[in-house]
């Protein structure tokens, strides 16, 4: 999957240092906490509420493998 492909499936995406930062699609998010980067061709989430990757990933369809 392409980065630009996965930013279009976040809510509300908007560019961050380094990235973006958009509503987490797994928890019942009210402001961005979800950060996504690009780096060595993988594609690296990080929610600060605490959600994993997988949780992220799974909520969107997707799986793990998908970011990379």
């Amino acid at each position: 999957m392409m980065f630009e492909d996965f930013i279009e499936m976040l809510d509300k995406p908007r560019k961050s240092r380094g990235g973006y930062m958009a509503r987490c699609p797994a928890h019942d998010d009210k402001s961005p906490s979800l950060s996504v980067k690009s780096a060595d061709g993988k594609i690296l989430v990080h929610c600060f509420a605490g959600c994993t990757a997988n949780e992220i990933v799974t909520s969107l369809g997707l799986n793990l493998f998908d970011l990379y």
